[in-house]
C-alpha cells in the first residue's frame, strides 16, 4: 500500500476462534484502544510536570449484527476460552495486521426497537500483547 493511501472500514475484516481463527461475520464495527500509563517524575525546581512512559494497556471492541449462526464468539464467552484473534485494517492488504490472544465477551444484545435491526457488541480483552505486522 503506498504512503498516504487511505483505507475505508468497510474493507477491513477481524478473524477470531478458538482453534482456526475464522473470518467475523456481519461486522460493523471495530475499535481498538492503546493509551500508556504514565507515571509523574517532577522534582524540585521544575516549571512544568513532567512524566515518564510505563505500560500500555490494550482493549477492543467489536459491534456487529446478531446472527444465530455465529455461534464461535458467545462460546467463547460463556466459557472464557482464550481465542486467536487477527485484524486487518483492509483484508487486500495481507502484510498490515494485528494480532494476539485474548478473551471476548459479551457486552451488550440490542433488540430495541419494532423496526431495527438485533445487534451485539463484543469486548476483546488480551491474553498476550497485541503485535502489528509490519
Amino acid at each position: 500500500m503506498p504512503l498516504g493511501t487511505t483505507t475505508h472500514s468497510v474493507n477491513q475484516v477481524l478473524y477470531f476462534g478458538t482453534g482456526t481463527a475464522i473470518p467475523i461475520a456481519e461486522g460493523t464495527g471495530f475499535q481498538i484502544s492503546m493509551p500508556t500509563d504514565f507515571a509523574e517524575d517532577s522534582s524540585w525546581g521544575d516549571t512544568f510536570k513532567t512524566r515518564i512512559p510505563g505500560m500500555t494497556d490494550f482493549d477492543a471492541t467489536l459491534t456487529k449484527w446478531y446472527d444465530h449462526n455465529e455461534t464461535g464468539l458467545r462460546l467463547a464467552s460463556t466459557g472464557r476460552i482464550v481465542g486467536k484473534w487477527y485484524w486487518y485494517p483492509d483484508r487486500s492488504v495481507t502484510t498490515d495486521y494485528m494480532y494476539g490472544t485474548g478473551y471476548m465477551s459479551l457486552m451488550d444484545v440490542n433488540a430495541s426497537g419494532l423496526n431495527a435491526i438485533i445487534s451485539n457488541q463484543y469486548k476483546l480483552t488480551p491474553a498476550s500483547a497485541p503485535t502489528w505486522k509490519p
